[in-house]
This record gives C-alpha cells, sequence and structure tokens, in this order.
C-alpha cells in the first residue's frame, strides 16, 4: 500500500466518522503530495452524495492541471452546494480552452441567483451566505449592494453575517451604505466586530468621495465615529479612525 493510499483511507474514515478538521488536514497532506494517482481515486467521490466529500474531491482535481478532471470540475459548477461550486470554478481558472471559458461564463451570470437566494435565506448555515455574499461581490460588484444593506440593518441576523456585509460594503465603495453603516456603528447591542467593521467601512468610504456630498457625509461619519468614540471597545479603533480622516 502506498502513502497516497493510506492518507486515502485515513480520509475516509475521517469523513464517514465526521471528524471534519482531520479531514480537512489530511486532504492539505495529499494535495501537498501532488501525485497524479489522485486523479483515480477522487474522481469517484466528486459525486459523492456528502457534499464535503465532493468538495474536497473538487479541491484535489482542480490541483492538477489534467484534462481528465475538466469534466467533472464544469459538471460540479452545477452543484447545489455553494462550496463545491466556488471550489470548482476556483479550480477550473487555472485552465484554459474554450470549453472552459464557456463554462465559467454561464456560472457567472447563473450565481447571482444563486448566491442571492443563499444569502438571503437566515436558514442557511452563516459561513456559506458569507460565501455568497464574498462571491456576488467578486463576480458582480455593487449588483447585490441594496440586499446587503438590507441584511446590514436587520439586527437579528446573524451578528458574522453582517460584519462581512459591512467589510464588503466598504470594499465596494458603495455610498449608498453610509446610513446603513453609520446606523450599525450606534447600535446599542451590536458586537465588536460588527461595528469595527462598519466604522472602518465609512472611512474607506469617506476617502473615496469628493465635491459637496463628501463634505456633507464626511461630516456625519465624523460625528458617528466621535460617538462611538465614547464606547470602551470602540474607543481605539475609532480615535485612529478620525486621526486619518
Amino acid at each position: 500500500m502506498t502513502i497516497l493510499q493510506i492518507h486515502f483511507q485515513a480520509w475516509d474514515r475521517q469523513e464517514t466518522q465526521r471528524h471534519f478538521a482531520d479531514a480537512n488536514k489530511t486532504i492539505k497532506k495529499i494535495m501537498q503530495m501532488n501525485d497524479p494517482a489522485s486523479i483515480d481515486l477522487f474522481l469517484p467521490q466528486a459525486r459523492h452524495t456528502s457534499w464535503s466529500r465532493r468538495c474536497a474531491a473538487v479541491e484535489v482535481l482542480g490541483s492538477f492541471a489534467d484534462s481528465r478532471c475538466i469534466g467533472t470540475l464544469i459538471n460540479a459548477l452545477d452543484d447545489d452546494k455553494y462550496f463545491v461550486r466556488h471550489s470548482a470554478a476556483c479550480a477550473l481558472e487555472r485552465f484554459g480552452g474554450h470549453d472552459v471559458e464557456e463554462a465559467l461564463s454561464r456560472y457567472r451570470e447563473k450565481s447571482f441567483s444563486l448566491d442571492m437566494k443563499l444569502l438571503m435565506d437566515a436558514r442557511t448555515f452563516w459561513s456559506e451566505r458569507i460565501g455568497a455574499a464574498e462571491n456576488i461581490a467578486k463576480l458582480h460588484g455593487r449588483r447585490g449592494a441594496q440586499v446587503f444593506i438590507q441584511i446590514l440593518t436587520n439586527s437579528n441576523d446573524h451578528q458574522d453575517v453582517r460584519a462581512k456585509i459591512a467589510e464588503i460594503l466598504g470594499d465596494l465603495g458603495d455610498r449608498g451604505s453610509v446610513g446603513a453603516l453609520i446606523r450599525v456603528v450606534d447600535e446599542k447591542s451590536g458586537s465588536g466586530a460588527l461595528q469595527t467593521n462598519a466604522m472602518i467601512a465609512l472611512s474607506k468610504l469617506c476617502s473615496k468621495e469628493s465635491g459637496f456630498l463628501s463634505k456633507v457625509r464626511h461630516w456625519k461619519i465624523r460625528r458617528c465615529l466621535m460617538r462611538a468614540a465614547r464606547k470602551w471597545y470602540l474607543k481605539d479603533t475609532a480615535m485612529r479612525l478620525l486621526s486619518d480622516l
């Protein structure tokens, strides 16, 4: 039995026992080996009923510039699980060819509605929703800004999802989100991570503006940061951002 087969059996056992952290470590070891024999082992796993197995298979297959993997990776773009679709898209970006480019183009067009549906479903696991938000921002820019703002201002939504969206809005430079970000910073029950990300996003938006509206928003943002500086857990960040305005 080869070292690769030993690692594969260990991974298979860890997946069966749902020891996912250990399974991820084992997959990294397999990928580091860069053994082409991995392809034959993981091609069947890409069709497994378990999404974590399918995702691992896509990651391994995508690490090889082998034409045998392309068909499986293209099929994975239609997977019902975000992590599998996203891993397949990232893997295919390393390949060339008309078929791959055509498949990625279709994926980008279809991904907006799929990722938006995923993001708006509060029952979906929070890390998957964050991944969907990042994918929307990466592929579609400000197209999802209104939904981002809607989720950001929903105090009942998951705090980590809201915090990531605050960060995304700052990176996108969406000026229409200034009011929502200010309301988040002013929340009495908001988490420190969420409010910190909202403050940083506001400072980014402030630096990207110009003209009369910039002066108005600049004043509002400054006042918001001054209020935040009164909260002990936001004081240091707020004071640093104020000094940079």
